[in-house]
């Protein structure tokens, strides 16, 4: 079973953010232990403490913002660059759909998006099973700022 772990980005009613961005890796679910504990490897080396509680955020990474703040920029960077090896290293998939603020199709921002992402998933399954990999996937949202991500799954049951 091949698991996308979906999450958003910006804002669909704040005027002052350009973009929506809702976006899903998509990995196998026998790599979740070896993804979880190279990344925790790399929360350590900045939070050893609780590094399960510490976030690998982009924004906040590059920025210093959050509990980011007081590492410096190499150490931020390299950490950022870290974590994209790791994608490149466990061939992890990402989908991602972008929507400008002002930019209308009728539809749903979020629904939209939602439908863009989960139809690259199942496109990217059709390819393993065409291949003779045949899988099964699921959705997993992190917590959404809105809500709305999660209204999605009940509109579509």
């Amino acid at each position: 079973m091949y698991l996308l772990y979906v999450d958003e980005s910006g804002s669909t009613t704040d005027p002052n953010q350009q973009y929506f961005i809702l976006s899903g890796i998509a990995v196998h679910e026998k790599q979740t232990y070896w993804i979880e504990n190279a990344m925790n490897d790399i929360a350590a080396r900045f939070s050893t403490e609780n590094p399960y509680e510490f976030e690998l955020h982009g924004s906040p990474m590059r920025s210093g913002k959050s509990e980011w703040r007081g590492i410096d920029f190499e150490a931020r960077m390299n950490a950022m660059k870290d974590c994209l090896n790791i994608i490149k290293e466990k061939k992890i998939h990402i989908f991602a759909a972008v929507i400008e603020h002002g930019y209308s199709s009728g539809q749903d921002t979020v629904t939209e998006c939602f439908e863009q992402i989960a139809s690259r998933f199942d496109m990217y399954l059709s390819r393993l099973h065409k291949n003779g990999q045949t899988h099964r996937g699921i959705a997993i949202f992190d917590k959404s700022s809105t809500g709305k991500s999660h209204s999605i799954i009940g509109t579509r049951i």
